[in-house]
């Protein structure tokens, strides 16, 4: 219409064809903008919906798999302590035959122990209250040694469980008895002479001076002592039991050596083990050795037999002083 009025000349309604038309292209190209960006939003409304749908779906599947791995961590767990609880169980109930064949073990011995040497002492004493019992001074210093030797065994046995017993339940070791070692040692080895067997010699060694002293519990250590000597007289036959002292540094050294029958390097560990016999025919329940530790370690040092002596068994006492 525009371009038929300016033909005609008619540019007053040409301008107004030009400007209505003009309006109209306006009107709908603002329709068009404004359904063109309804379409937007719509279009942004629905990526926001699955975009949320999205994240909700992550969120899930992350708390799924943060469930699962708590799941496969509880099973794990469980698995891992029901065979750590297997193994435990095990362990006790291994511990528990053990000591069931022990408790059998020291009932047996025990019994065979203490019955032994009784019924030797009861036989002696019937035989010296026989008033028609006629015999030498030497049998009867025979008599009175097999008497005495039986009497010590039965003694040193029954000291034996009760310091057993009294190691389980005290806590507490006062160490303030004044000792002088060589004069302790001599003692010990006076006492036990009687025990050696003819061609076995029984010696003491030391480099210290006989007034050497250190403070220490005396009972503890004596009986240590006592240990390692009975355990060498037990397996010696012939040849020498000789203890020896020394200072080496800020420790006192005290060895028991001999030249009995010795003890197998892999042993060296399990003899101290309680009511552990390498030999069952000899005499003892097993205690002396894993008490003798005891009583040591309680006193801060250290006993153990040296795998390198070959000519028999030798112990060795470290002491700090």
């Amino acid at each position: 219409m525009a371009s038929i009025y300016e033909d005609a000349g008619r540019w007053e309604e040409a301008y107004k064809a030009l400007q209505k038309e003009a309006m109209a292209n306006d009107s709908i190209n603002s329709i068009i903008l404004s359904n063109s960006m309804e379409g937007i939003h719509n279009e942004m409304d629905i990526y926001e919906a699955e975009h949320a749908a999205d994240r909700n779906r992550i969120y899930m599947l992350t708390a799924i798999i943060c469930l699962l791995l708590l799941l496969i961590g509880t099973l794990i767990y469980i698995v891992l302590s029901r065979r750590h609880y297997m193994k435990q169980l095990k362990i006790a109930y291994e511990h528990a035959l053990e000591s069931d064949k022990m408790k059998t073990s020291f009932i047996q011995n025990i019994s065979h122990e203490v019955r032994t040497p009784l019924n030797i002492i009861s036989g002696f004493a019937q035989v010296i209250s026989d008033p028609d019992f006629d015999a030498s001074l030497e049998e009867r210093k025979n008599i009175s040694l097999m008497v005495l030797n039986n009497t010590d065994l039965v003694t040193t046995l029954i000291n034996e469980m009760l310091e057993l017993s009294e190691s389980e339940t005290t806590k507490e070791v006062a160490k303030e008895d004044k000792v002088a070692v060589n004069n302790m040692i001599r003692a010990i080895i006076h006492d036990s002479e009687h025990r050696v067997c003819t061609d076995t010699k029984l010696c003491f060694e030391s480099s210290l001076s006989d007034d050497f002293t250190m403070l220490t519990n005396e009972k503890m250590l004596r009986q240590s002592i006592c240990a390692l000597v009975d355990n060498a007289i037990k397996n010696t036959t012939r040849g020498q039991i000789a203890v020896k002292t020394a200072t080496e540094g800020q420790r006192l050294r005290i060895v028991v050596e001999d030249t009995g029958c010795g003890v197998p390097e892999e042993a060296a560990e399990h003899i101290f083990e309680r009511f552990v016999k390498l030999d069952e025919f000899k005499e003892g329940v097993g205690l002396g050795l894993p008490l003798c530790r005891v009583f040591i370690e309680r006193l801060e040092g250290s006993v153990k037999l040296d795998t390198s002596f070959k000519e028999g068994a030798r112990f060795v006492i470290d002491l700090p002083l």
